[in-house]
């Protein structure tokens, strides 16, 4: 076995450990100046070069622990040292064959790398997000919006990166060629608009608004678009409307192009629209149910960024998966904080990464269900969740008034 790929990424892993720090403080909507890579405190003494070091840097920066608190050090050492062990296990996972029972030729190898790559950037975001969303409860448009045209683009430009992996002979539902709906390359160009309908629906839930009915619909219309032009939104509003004027145009060359491009870019933008439309509608219905908001925005465009990762079927089992790697994470916040409170969005991340990890397992015991003729059928049901889920909140909000308990 080769050993120079893996005495380069522990290196290079704990390097990118070290900027993922950085990002968790700076990126986050109380900026703290934590990381040696930034701008030290008024009140702190200089920072040097050694501070900088991967890991053994924060050993030093222990000296102003009078400004960040007793052991703000220790979680950031131990990101860059999970990087530092985490990404050439990863590699030789990846790379060996973990993800497909074939063997390592050299096109493969290619593939491989360009998947490890994706991953790789995926789980950089993921942990960002998890650890502000830890510290703040809301996870900034800064890593999601970045991180889903990232995966768009890969999904264009290099088509065979990107979950879900095949796994013989199940191809995937809307992902893999095998199974590809003829009628989506049809002349009425269904895939285009359904394409462009995923990009439109994306680039309006960014949109900054202010939405309420509880003076009737049309004033609540009128509310919605005069947030939308409001002045101080405007230049928000156009630049949005740009992006999507240039992705619509994206999208329709990558169409005219075809091929696996343009396939996997659609599955891309469906993984998309429905994880992130699956989450925002689970909120709707609980925050309208419980009269609390039950899911924060950043829940949705963190699984929007996910399904662009991932595609809808994998997507889909993430969401399942998060609520068991949740009693998980509530154990260890409980047991190093005392705080019962923990976002869903660390969840989310938790459940994202088993699937990148476990996802031939998966799909062998998931697979009747969500590839081939039944995938349709599932996708009806699972549409109808939220609806099922607004039903079971408002009867058990109904009983607990019965019985006085609220």
């Amino acid at each position: 076995m080769n050993i120079v790929p893996y005495l380069v990424l522990a290196p290079f892993g704990a390097l990118v450990g070290g900027q993922i720090n950085r990002a968790i403080y700076t990126w986050a909507w109380d900026s703290r100046q934590i990381s040696p890579w930034s701008k030290k405190p008024e009140k702190a003494s200089p920072r040097t070069w050694t501070d900088c070091i991967p890991i053994i840097g924060w050993w030093p920066m222990r000296r102003e622990a009078k400004l960040h608190g007793n052991g703000f050090w220790l979680r950031p050492m131990l990101i860059e040292l999970s990087w530092a062990i985490g990404m050439p296990l990863y590699y030789f996972w990846s790379i060996g064959g973990g993800q497909l029972e074939v063997a390592a030729a050299p096109a493969w190898l290619d593939v491989l790398q360009l998947r490890f790559f994706a991953q790789g950037v995926l789980l950089a975001l993921m942990t960002i997000a998890t650890f502000i969303d830890f510290d703040e409860k809301t996870i900034p448009d800064f890593i999601t919006v970045p991180g889903t045209l990232f995966a768009l683009l890969f999904a264009w430009l290099a088509p065979t990166a990107l979950m879900p992996i095949d796994v013989p002979p199940d191809p995937l539902l809307l992902t893999q060629k095998e199974t590809w709906p003829l009628w989506l390359n049809s002349p009425a160009l269904p895939g285009l608009w359904i394409a462009i309908g995923c990009w439109f629906g994306w680039c309006m839930a960014l949109l900054p608004t202010t939405v309420y009915f509880r003076h009737g619909i049309s004033r609540g219309l009128r509310v919605l678009i005069g947030s939308v032009f409001n002045k101080r939104r405007r230049t928000v509003t156009y630049a949005i409307a740009g992006m999507f004027i240039v992705g619509a145009a994206l999208i329709t060359l990558a169409w005219r192009q075809g091929g696996s491009n343009w396939q996997v870019l659609l599955s891309s933008l469906v993984g998309m629209a429905a994880a992130g439309a699956f989450v925002w509608s689970i909120r709707i219905v609980a925050g309208g149910v419980l009269g609390v908001e039950a899911m924060g925005f950043g829940d949705v465009t963190l699984m929007a960024m996910i399904g662009a990762f991932l595609g809808w079927q994998a997507a889909t089992l993430t969401f399942f998966i998060a609520p068991f790697t949740g009693i998980a994470i509530v154990l260890v916040k409980l047991i190093f904080s005392g705080n019962r409170e923990v976002a869903f969005g660390p969840f989310l991340c938790a459940g994202a990464a088993i699937v990148l990890l476990c996802w031939p397992d998966l799909w062998a015991r998931w697979g009747r269900i969500l590839g081939g003729p039944d995938a349709i059928a599932f996708a009806i049901v699972l549409s109808l969740m939220p609806l099922a889920m607004g039903v079971m909140l408002a009867t058990l909000r109904f009983g607990q008034r019965l019985l006085g308990l609220r």
